[in-house]
Protein backbone atom coordinates (compact mmCIF):
# COMPACT_ATOMS: atom_id res chain seq x y z
CA UNK A 1 0.00 0.00 0.00
CA UNK A 2 1.52 3.72 -1.21
CA UNK A 3 1.26 6.14 1.16
CA UNK A 4 -1.23 8.38 -0.72
CA UNK A 5 -3.81 5.21 -0.56
CA UNK A 6 -3.67 5.42 3.00
CA UNK A 7 -4.10 9.19 3.02
CA UNK A 8 -6.98 8.34 0.88
CA UNK A 9 -8.27 5.74 3.11
CA UNK A 10 -7.73 8.34 6.30
CA UNK A 11 -10.04 10.76 4.79
CA UNK A 12 -12.63 8.40 3.74
CA UNK A 13 -12.60 7.34 7.66
CA UNK A 14 -16.18 6.98 9.24
CA UNK A 15 -17.13 11.11 9.57
CA UNK A 16 -19.37 9.46 12.55
CA UNK A 17 -16.08 8.00 14.42
CA UNK A 18 -14.11 11.63 14.89
CA UNK A 19 -14.98 14.90 15.55
CA UNK A 20 -15.31 17.09 12.52
CA UNK A 21 -12.43 19.28 13.96
CA UNK A 22 -10.15 16.44 14.58
CA UNK A 23 -10.35 15.58 10.85
CA UNK A 24 -9.48 18.95 10.31
CA UNK A 25 -6.13 18.74 11.90
CA UNK A 26 -5.67 15.68 10.53
CA UNK A 27 -5.96 16.50 7.31
CA UNK A 28 -3.82 19.63 7.48
CA UNK A 29 -0.76 18.26 9.62
CA UNK A 30 -1.01 15.46 6.47
CA UNK A 31 -1.03 17.71 4.00
CA UNK A 32 2.40 19.51 5.25
CA UNK A 33 4.06 15.98 6.53
CA UNK A 34 3.33 14.91 2.78
CA UNK A 35 4.28 18.27 1.12
CA UNK A 36 6.99 16.34 -0.63
CA UNK A 37 6.63 13.88 -3.30
CA UNK A 38 6.80 10.55 -0.56
CA UNK A 39 7.53 7.00 -1.55
CA UNK A 40 8.91 5.37 1.90
CA UNK A 41 9.05 7.02 5.42
CA UNK A 42 11.62 5.97 8.24
CA UNK A 43 11.30 6.36 11.57
CA UNK A 44 14.04 8.69 11.13
CA UNK A 45 12.32 10.99 8.21
CA UNK A 46 9.67 11.15 11.04
CA UNK A 47 11.62 12.63 13.98
CA UNK A 48 13.71 15.05 11.57
CA UNK A 49 9.95 16.44 10.31
CA UNK A 50 8.33 16.57 13.66
CA UNK A 51 12.05 18.21 14.76
CA UNK A 52 12.05 20.70 11.86
CA UNK A 53 8.53 21.77 12.08
CA UNK A 54 7.94 21.91 15.77
CA UNK A 55 10.27 23.84 17.46
CA UNK A 56 8.45 26.98 17.82
CA UNK A 57 5.31 25.16 19.05
CA UNK A 58 4.51 24.52 22.78
CA UNK A 59 4.85 21.31 24.32
CA UNK A 60 0.94 20.14 23.84
CA UNK A 61 1.48 21.31 20.38
CA UNK A 62 4.72 18.95 19.95
CA UNK A 63 3.22 15.77 21.54
CA UNK A 64 -0.48 16.50 19.48
CA UNK A 65 1.95 16.16 16.19
CA UNK A 66 3.66 13.43 17.29
CA UNK A 67 0.19 11.14 18.20
CA UNK A 68 -1.23 12.55 14.96
CA UNK A 69 1.63 10.90 13.02
CA UNK A 70 1.78 7.83 15.19
CA UNK A 71 -2.37 7.65 14.81
CA UNK A 72 -1.33 7.57 11.04
CA UNK A 73 0.69 4.88 10.61
CA UNK A 74 -1.15 2.49 12.98
CA UNK A 75 -3.94 3.20 10.13
CA UNK A 76 -1.40 1.94 7.62
CA UNK A 77 -0.63 -0.96 9.54
CA UNK A 78 -3.98 -2.13 10.05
Amino acid sequence: MTIQEVVGLFQKYPKSAVKKSTLKSYEKFLERFFEREVVTVSADDAGKFLDEHTDSFNRYTRHLWYAQLKAFFKLCLT
